[in-house]
């Protein structure tokens, strides 16, 4: 009996201590998320006052306190595109997009909005498919529908001008080689 109390009393003592460690990270966690969700308030706010260089640095504290925070890396996307900054917005777009966290209508936004920047980047294809990703999450939303038609009809014309240049690329080539013989 004293020996079996003596190996399983020390497992006992560590799954106790595996626990309070536990409880310890969760309630850490829960403060993190808690300061984001503040801060992101606070972007929010400043957005609303076109205060974007406040907003920006909010949300960027925000994301740094929960990189999980979907709203706040969508809002960062958004404040980024407003100065401009659209490689940046690209990648907070995208990080909202494959956020496990994300529900389907932040994933739909998402995609649309790197949909629309595809498309100011004249990217169609690219573009078709950010819209079509953000149709399988929301498909009821006209917009995003319409803009897909845009891009389809767009990227459509990109390829016929394409193959025009190609085939004019080749009947020079062809007058040439008959001028040179």
């Amino acid at each position: 009996l004293y020996i079996l109390i003596l190996i399983f009393f020390p497992i006992f003592g560590f799954a106790q201590k595996e626990n309070e460690t536990s409880a310890k990270e969760k309630a850490q966690r829960e403060k993190l998320e808690r300061q984001s969700q503040v801060f992101a308030y606070e972007g929010y706010k400043a957005g609303k006052a076109n205060k974007l260089p406040e907003s920006e640095m909010d949300y960027r504290k925000a994301i740094s306190k929960n990189p999980e925070n979907t709203t706040a890396q969508y809002n960062m996307g958004d404040v980024l595109y407003s100065q401009e900054a659209y490689n940046e917005a690209t990648h907070y777009y995208q990080e909202a997009s494959v956020n496990k966290e994300a529900s389907k209508e932040d994933k739909h936004k998402a995609f649309h909005n790197l949909g629309n920047l595809a498309m100011q980047n004249k990217k169609y294809e690219e573009a078709v498919q950010f819209y079509k990703e953000a149709l399988r999450n929301n498909p009821t939303d006209e917009q995003t529908r319409y803009n897909l038609a845009i891009a389809k009809e767009k990227l459509k014309k990109q390829q016929q001008e394409n193959n025009n240049n190609q085939n004019n690329q080749n009947n020079q080539q062809n007058k040439d080689n008959k001028d040179n013989k």
